[in-house]
């Protein structure tokens, strides 16, 4: 039986060939590890990788980095390579002793001086930062495996996240606590610093964390998430510090519907701006559309934020095996926010609702 990596590879040698590439050099952490199985994302030295249209998979390391790379490395060979700038003229000369005239390169993550170096070489670049991005969306058993524990992690911690939302505890109290409850169910690490926001900084759709003490009535986000074997979880349950008043009440009930207007709409092969745009309208119809001020959702794995993106300009369509997030939000200055965010799997006839932590705003 093939492996994962050796599927994944042969699923991106297909692309290369369709569009007349002989060799790709990816450059991004998560991207390596998706293809060779190499998770050294927390290497402060970059690893890059050269898959070629004969399917040789190369992984250029530094010295400090090369027998840790050997070790777990699950599919290609280690070259070592210089530190520093010296690393890409060694990577260089290995890409021209293969032959490759058309090199695939992630346009998003290559500085103008790197690519310089290529094209002074008589070597043609292409951007396959989509190509990459949409092999990545869609997950195969490994990567649901991990994402699904990393999803139960999360919900651990919620439960201690809501146990702590009381008069008099401070924001970076309960996110100190909820990433020490991810670590002790074995988490890898953090999929990204967690937000406690309350009060009228709820109203901030990415703020951080902060010494603010809860108060009575407080809003409190909490948006979190577990990283295992490199892939993220991405959750956010709102809550209110002691029983919520009536517009707080209301407000959360219509992000809820929010929520189950876009899922009742998700199916392969329909936009994703689609999805985003019956959660709005409901939100809209309710009279507080104004306040929804971002995207409705975007894709998870490796990194916590991947293709596709649900939003109201996005040209992504949605297919089977994409695991994707829907988190509509109402941000009202002065007053607070509120945000569900639940981790979906798109499947044949629908999406299966991977998060399972309950919706309760007390």
């Amino acid at each position: 039986m093939k492996s994962y990596y050796k599927q994944r590879v042969e699923k991106l040698i297909e692309k290369m060939v369709a569009t007349s590439i002989d060799g790709i050099l990816l450059i991004d952490p998560a991207s390596v590890q998706y293809f060779t199985g190499l998770n050294l994302m927390s290497s402060e030295r970059s690893l890059y990788s050269l898959i070629d249209i004969n399917g040789n998979v190369v992984i250029f390391a530094p010295k400090l980095e090369v027998n840790q790379a050997k070790d777990e490395i699950k599919l290609g060979e280690i070259v070592e390579v210089p530190r520093g700038l010296k690393a890409f003229d060694a990577i260089l000369e290995y890409v021209k002793s293969k032959g490759v005239k058309n090199l695939g390169i992630d346009s998003t993550r290559v500085s103008y001086s790197t690519a310089q170096r290529f094209t002074s070489n008589e070597i043609k670049l292409h951007d396959i930062s989509n190509m990459v991005a949409y092999i990545r969306s869609k997950k195969d058993l490994i990567e649901l495996e991990n994402i699904i524990r990393a999803i139960a992690i999360t919900e651990r911690a919620l439960d201690v996240a809501k146990s702590m939302i009381m008069e008099g505890i401070k924001e970076l109290d309960i996110m100190n606590a909820i990433i020490s409850e991810m670590i002790n169910n074995n988490a890898e690490w953090i999929a990204f610093i967690p937000i406690v926001a309350s009060g009228a900084r709820s109203a901030y759709p990415h703020g951080s964390s902060s010494n603010k003490i809860l108060r009575n009535n407080d809003l409190v986000v909490v948006d979190l998430g577990a990283r295992v074997n490199g892939y993220c979880a991405d959750l956010t349950r709102t809550f209110t510090v002691n029983k919520p008043d009536k517009k707080k009440e209301e407000l959360y009930q219509i992000i809820i519907g929010a929520i189950e207007e876009a899922l009742n709409t998700i199916a392969p092969n329909i936009k994703a701006s689609e999805i985003d745009k019956v959660a709005r309208q409901f939100i809209e119809k309710k009279g507080y559309g104004e306040y929804f001020t971002h995207g409705l959702g975007h894709g998870f794995g490796l990194e916590v934020h991947e293709y596709p993106t649900l939003s109201t300009l996005s040209e992504d369509i949605l297919e089977e095996g994409q695991v994707v997030t829907i988190e509509p939000g109402i941000y009202i200055p002065g007053f607070g926010g509120i945000r569900i965010e639940e981790d979906i799997l798109i499947t044949r006839h629908g999406y299966q609702l991977l998060s399972r932590y309950p919706r309760d705003i007390y």
